[in-house]
């Protein structure tokens, strides 16, 4: 495939439209992850801006998930990568910190993700996706017997992202591992303050709801979840917050109870 071109852009905001264009021949296909973008040099000459402009537009780019940056590489370019739900988690992370989300948004948030994934992920049984969610659950009754608490909630997101994975929704899954992430930098500690006893119990009711995908159950898999997220995060919010995640139970509850049979 021959090596893409650039156009020269205007002055007036240039890095904005260097940034633009390489966006532009990602979207197309032109440069897939993995590939390397030309040297600063190639694109200062194609583009007709200054290495302080297309170092502008780079660090923009890397900020947004969209190249990898390698200083000091004498090969030259940045390399593009695979967008993942890394900037996602970070947005939500900065969306609490500046007040414009709180916990409650979170939590509510995770309750529809999470009791939707688990339906989903009991309707479809795909033989596969129920392996990696035992393996992740193996996985996290390890990191209660023999590991800190950072490995603990490591695990446990990847429990919860792999049944999301199951759900066959790939937004679910980004969604489910952002939320997750960002909830367990938040309020993570707050959550393990009884130690092993509520890892263990968590264990436990993890294995019910790996049970009820197993057997194809998506009324029992979704309840499970809702009751874990209800009993163990509702205590943390209050007043307007704490009755509209009530609220939100309700409907979630009754929405999963109420659903007609799969079709799957």
């Amino acid at each position: 495939m021959p090596t893409p071109k650039f156009a020269p852009v205007t002055r007036t905001r240039a890095h904005e439209a260097v940034k633009a264009q390489i966006e532009e021949k990602i979207l197309q296909g032109q440069f897939q992850p993995g590939d390397r973008l030309p040297s600063e040099r190639e694109l200062c000459a194609q583009m007709g801006v200054s290495r302080p402009t297309v170092r502008e537009a780079m660090r923009t780019l890397e900020s947004a998930g969209v190249v990898v940056l390698r200083p000091n590489d004498p090969t030259g370019g940045a390399i593009v990568r695979m967008p993942d739900g890394a900037n996602l988690e970070r947005s939500l992370l900065d969306l609490v910190r500046y007040s414009q989300l709180s916990v409650g948004d979170l939590i509510g948030f995770r309750l529809l993700l999470e009791t939707t994934a688990c339906h989903l992920a009991a309707q479809r049984r795909d033989e596969t996706q129920i392996a990696g969610i035992v393996h992740a659950q193996q996985v996290v009754e390890e990191a209660v017997e023999g590991g800190t608490n950072e490995a603990y909630i490591s695990a446990d997101i990847e429990f919860h992202v792999s049944v999301a994975r199951a759900s066959g929704n790939r937004l679910l899954e980004l969604c489910t591992s952002a939320v997750r992430a960002a909830m367990a930098g938040l309020i993570g500690d707050a959550t393990l303050k009884g130690g092993d006893a509520v890892k263990r119990d968590f264990v436990r009711r993890h294995r019910a709801i790996v049970d009820a995908i197993r057997r194809g159950e998506p009324g029992r898999a979704s309840s499970c979840a809702r009751r874990d997220i209800v009993n163990y995060y509702l205590p943390l919010v209050e007043g307007d917050e704490a009755r509209t995640l009530s609220a939100l139970e309700a409907f979630v509850q009754s929405a999963t109870s109420n659903a007609p049979p799969s079709a799957v």
